[in-house]
């Protein structure tokens, strides 16, 4: 037995509330880091352009507008489902056909990548219309809470519904058991007088079939672990060694941000080449935290994993971003003759920032539901009695202790940012107060001047020395 199935084979209500105490003392330490970096730190940076989080066009009648959201929908519930049933075809080949396990794993590992890299931000531009208009706080958040669904929710349903761990037999039914069994029997008598003698015996086959009925198996926790924990690793391998190397290979000749460069006969702008979108990088951080909080509790493998895979990902990302600043303000005297459009690095970094806040909770609290659920079937799996009472109090505790974080940290935010306008309007009234005051002394000093001027003659010399005339004695 590994040492993840040793972690996911805990059970009863003990070892569960130990689980929800660490998991709720990881989430309040991250949401404290969050809050000291990204919150207080930055507290005092104003930024002049609001958020955007409108997504409505006045120009457009209201049956348009809705017809849009509901196309909107329907897309994103598309793209929900396909990640769903990639999941779903992935637990299905590895029951059936377990020889092919590791084609499965790469498998899902290359779709993983197609899905985030290309796939969304295709998605994000087609109904949303980033490219044009960037970025918008509306599409950002859809963003990350499809890719907190794909990565986090759509691997545990998609065992729940396929996995005979699971609920697979209550479904679509559990298989028919069948037993076949012989009994022999005369099939030749001979009858003498009052006796009888048997003379010829034949077996006769009997095959019985039944369908049993579902009985849960306590053991769902460890489908979807055994299941999901080794593409977790292949896809934070990749993600720690390859992907680094071929950014770096990738990019290795690009001297001019506003080149093409081809790549497989591929026409690709080297903006996007040296930086790829630094809030849709910051989600995938954010959601492998998440990741980290769900697997890394019971697997340490997956912990080590995940950690190294979410630590090379920040330095890519600072790497890129002071490369792409190198390239933009290269060879130039003056780095504000630089135009600041949606293209420059300031503003790039701003909006990351500026949304920040909105996509760190789905992932966050999408892996508190989970892991949840994880010790609710964890406390019933016990070898006395169980009862429902144990389990659904740590479910409701576990949901109520990460919404609790999430209030408090929003109720200190708001506080926060009500103490920072009050300061900034203070601050602007004072500056007020002094122009008013430097507008008065100066039109007194000007008043005097000219009074001065009236009695007093003066005469500019070719030098412009002026020379003040005294009055005669009488």
């Amino acid at each position: 037995m590994s040492l993840s199935q040793k972690g996911v084979q805990v059970m009863t209500a003990v070892p569960a509330c130990l689980i929800m105490l660490m998991y709720l003392a990881a989430l309040s330490l991250l949401v404290f880091l969050y809050w000291k970096l990204f919150v207080v730190e930055w507290s005092a940076m104003v930024y002049s352009r609001p958020v955007d989080c409108s997504v409505t066009d006045t120009k457009v009648t209201s049956s348009r507008l809705y017809s849009r959201v509901i196309c909107q929908f329907l897309v994103v519930l598309f793209f929900i489902s396909l990640s769903l049933l990639a999941n779903a075809l992935y637990v299905t080949g590895i029951l059936f056909e377990p020889r092919f396990l590791i084609l499965y794993q790469v498998s899902l590992l290359l779709f993983s990548s197609a899905y985030r890299l290309y796939l969304l931000p295709l998605l994000m531009e087609s109904i949303f219309k980033t490219k044009d208009e960037g970025i918008i706080a509306t599409s950002i958040v859809v963003y990350a809470t499809i890719l907190s669904i794909a990565d986090i929710v759509n691997p545990w349903l998609a065992t729940l519904l396929t996995d005979d761990l699971c609920f697979r037999g209550l479904l679509i039914g559990q298989n028919d058991i069948t037993a076949t069994y012989t009994y022999t029997d005369c099939t030749f008598t001979l009858f003498t007088g009052s006796t009888r003698e048997c003379l010829e015996y034949t077996a006769f086959p009997i095959r019985i079939s039944f369908a049993p009925p579902f009985i849960y198996s306590n053991q769902c926790r460890i489908a979807m672990f055994l299941n999901f924990v080794p593409v977790i690793i292949y896809t934070s391998a990749y993600n720690a060694f390859v992907a680094p190397v071929l950014h770096v290979v990738s990019t290795w000749n690009v001297n001019n941000l506003t080149d093409h460069y081809s790549i497989f006969g591929i026409q690709l702008p080297a903006r996007s080449m040296i930086l790829p979108n630094v809030t849709y990088e910051l989600v995938f951080i954010v959601n492998e935290i998440a990741l980290i909080l769900i697997y890394g509790i019971v697997s340490p493998f997956c912990a080590i994993a995940l950690g190294m895979s979410s630590v090379v990902r920040m330095v890519l990302l600072r790497s890129s971003i002071y490369r792409y600043c190198q390239l933009q303000f290269m060879n130039l005297s003056d780095v504000g003759s630089v135009d600041r459009d949606k293209n420059h690095i300031d503003e790039i970094c701003r909006d990351a920032r500026r949304y920040l806040h909105l996509f760190i909770w789905p992932s966050l609290i999408l892996s508190s539901f989970l892991i949840a659920l994880f010790l609710l079937d964890m406390t019933y799996d016990d070898e006395g009695s169980p009862s429902l009472a144990g389990p659904f109090s740590i479910f409701v505790i576990t949901i109520l202790g990460a919404q609790v974080i999430r209030v408090v940290f929003l109720r200190s935010k708001a506080g926060l940012d009500r103490a920072l306008q009050q300061n900034l309007q203070s601050m602007e009234d004072d500056k007020n107060s002094r122009n008013a005051f430097d507008s008065a002394e100066a039109r007194e000093g000007a008043g005097n001047v000219a009074s001065s001027s009236s009695s007093k003659p003066v005469f500019t010399n070719p030098l412009q020395v002026s020379i003040e005339l005294q009055p005669s004695s009488p």
